[in-house]
């Protein structure tokens, strides 16, 4: 029986350990599942003027809720679709490969916008944000950019004609979130984004790889071309594909590491603070904004 092709053959060296790593973090949520509370808005007024502290506390509590939720779930958003890849790679499915990858892409894209900064800048302030939650604060300090970023990652969609809503929850087009992804520094994702689209999408390209050239203007009907079809646009795009998982999983694993250092443990995670990331700039540069050993 010829083995399994392990997500390495894919991804590249360390894309195993990923999704390793991601399927112990469902375990221990599964186990420990982390709650998010939301005071309601006229509530939390009339609390600002009545206890400015107590409101603050819980503004801070709400956010990290939304941080350690944007962190999370992008891991395990990425982790099933990342599964989704190897078992149409198994299964030798050339549409449901090109489909998982592309929703992939999609996702990453998608949590890079949500979580980029989020790390750094809870770092900055923890000390700020730790005072308030022990209400210890002597002013009240709210962080706009940062709230406005979480909420669109949580509830950002298409909004329906004539609907009412913050701007927040408007989501912007797929293009945007991968040219944005691009410009982070991982080249050719639109470009490769673009010809899965082709392949998954009632086009030409859903079509033509179950013909092969027997001549010039003869083809033959060759539905078993899927596994030559995968492995050439894994040869293909290489590069592309042993970068994609680091920004799959860097940035949220780096801001579950920084919710340690918050003073909330129901958002702190056993798994995370197992993880040697003494290598990882992004998380050396929180370390030293939080003075502790990277």
């Amino acid at each position: 029986m010829t083995p399994s092709p392990s997500i390495d053959e894919i991804f590249g060296q360390g894309a195993d350990d990923f999704a390793a790593l991601a399927s112990r973090i469902e375990v221990e949520f599964s186990a420990r599942s982390a709650r998010y509370k939301f005071l309601p808005p006229e509530e939390f007024e009339r609390l600002i003027i009545h206890d400015a502290a107590h409101a603050q506390r819980i503004y801070w509590h709400e956010l990290v809720g939304r941080a350690h939720f944007a962190a999370a779930s992008s891991i395990l958003r990425s982790a099933q679709w990342l599964k989704g890849v190897q078992v149409s790679r198994e299964q030798n499915l050339y549409l449901p490969f090109c489909a998982n990858l592309r929703s992939l892409i999609e996702s990453v894209a998608d949590s890079l916008a949500g979580v980029a900064g989020v790390a750094q800048t809870l770092a900055e302030i923890r000390g700020a944000v730790n005072d308030a939650l022990g209400l210890k604060s002597s002013q009240f300090t709210i962080s706009r950019e940062l709230e406005d970023q979480l909420i669109h990652f949580s509830h950002g969609r298409k909004l329906a004609k004539g609907e009412v809503a913050p701007q927040s929850h408007s989501a912007k087009s797929a293009r945007a979130y991968i040219e944005q992804l691009e410009k982070f520094g991982l080249a050719q994702a639109y470009a490769i984004y673009g010809l899965l689209c082709q392949v998954t999408h009632p086009a030409s390209d859903s079509l033509s790889h179950f013909l092969s050239e027997t001549g010039e203007l003869e083809f033959a009907l060759f539905p078993r071309n899927d596994r030559i079809n995968i492995t050439a646009l894994i040869h293909k795009h290489q590069t592309f594909l042993h970068a994609l998982l680091r920004y799959a999983f860097n940035q949220p694993i780096i801001l579950l590491r920084v919710l340690l250092h918050i003073d909330l443990p129901e958002y702190h995670s056993a798994e995370i603070s197992r993880l040697n990331l003494s290598a990882m700039p992004g998380w050396q540069k929180c370390a030293k904004l939080m003075g502790v050993a990277p």
